[in-house]
């Protein structure tokens, strides 16, 4: 028989967990980043049923099926523990429905309440595993557990592993929130079945691109060799033109210590060809917004399945170029980079 989950010396437990966007443009089902927008979740034992009192969003019926509810039996249930009854608080922030990753707040919230809760603790990994079993993607989960840049796969035996970085300090996003909402499982359906190589390459370039900035690893001379001299056959000489000039737009000259090959990295690793373009003809004024940004050269992507669409803008100047374009019929919010994920606290008895 289980045992009921009391805690040392624990009335109950506080968790707070961030929102999320994944893919960021060609991560699909890979990449995400953890933003400040936070649900809480407050869990009691009680002498027997379940109470759900929610504020915020909350489409879930007030019983077992609830997904908080089901996400904090399926943590206890792994350590062997069945409390009597259950009491949940839940303060939702996170848009439902928008692709800011509130279904993996909630499980990771659940889960994480269930391990604080009971006599013996889930590990971070037992955590993740289980986190991605309900919700059947790591790429929401992961960012919504560890906080900052996270790139997060399945391994051959099915197992999902996670690496996550800190985006550099001037990583300023902004979210456009539209009232609509978008069912994953609707924007899932308008994928086709098989893509071109050449559309995969080039998401595997740009993917490759983007968790290299995203990880604060792209330097000015990682991206900008220091090849210019008076070697006999340089680019300088034959053309005029510094050798560090890779990407169009790049600000040239020899003072390299501005923000150019981050910004105009980035921009160039949130082009994608796998999902975003089978997803925005459904979603007209998201389609419409995401191309006035990255016209203005904002690295602007579809946050999750959409329809919110994040800029993830470099400095305070793009920063207020971003909010500039957001028109009617979306909420603006500059949303800080989580650089610590879900924290737990709990309360004494």
């Amino acid at each position: 028989m289980n045992r009921a989950a009391r805690g040392s010396g624990a009335a109950g437990v506080s968790v707070r967990v961030p929102a999320t966007s994944a893919n960021l443009g060609p991560g699909f089902d890979a990449c995400g980043l953890a933003l400040g927008l936070y649900d809480d979740l407050t869990v009691v034992t009680t002498d027997s049923g379940l109470s759900i009192d929610v504020t915020g969003e909350d489409d879930g019926a007030r019983d077992e099926t609830h997904l908080i509810a089901r996400a904090v039996r399926a943590g206890l249930d792994a350590l062997g523990l069945a409390p009597p009854g259950l009491g949940l608080t839940c303060v939702n922030r996170i848009p439902h429905g928008r692709g800011l990753g509130s279904s993996a707040a909630a499980i990771v919230a659940g889960l994480l309440a269930a391990s604080a809760l009971g006599e013996g603790r889930l590990s971070a990994t037992d955590v993740f595993a289980l986190a991605c079993q309900i919700e059947g993607h790591p790429d929401n989960v992961a960012p919504a557990l560890f906080g900052g840049f996270t790139v997060a796969w399945y391994d051959d035996a099915g197992h999902p592993q996670v690496v996550r970085s800190n985006p550099p300090d001037d990583l300023r996003p902004v979210a456009f929130i539209p009232v609509r909402r978008q069912a994953t499982s609707a924007a899932r359906a308008a994928l086709p079945v098989t893509v071109l190589h050449a559309d995969a390459a080039a998401n595997a370039g740009r993917a490759a691109l983007l968790a290299m900035a995203m990880s604060g690893t792209l330097h000015p001379e990682t991206v900008y060799p220091e090849t210019v001299g008076t070697e006999p056959g340089n680019r300088q000489e034959r053309t005029g033109q510094p050798d560090y000039n890779y990407f169009p737009g790049a600000r040239l000259g020899n003072d390299r210590s501005g923000p150019a090959p981050w910004v105009d990295a980035l921009l160039a690793a949130t082009d994608d060809r796998l999902h975003q373009p089978y997803r925005l003809p459904s979603m007209p004024e998201t389609r419409d917004l995401l191309s006035q940004l990255r016209a203005a050269g904002l690295a602007a992507v579809l946050s999750g399945s959409g329809p919110t669409v994040l800029a993830l803008a470099v400095g305070a100047e793009q920063a207020d170029v971003a909010r500039a374009c957001g028109g009617g019929g979306f909420t603006v919010l500059d949303l800080p980079v989580d650089r610590d994920g879900a924290r737990v606290r709990l309360i004494a008895g």
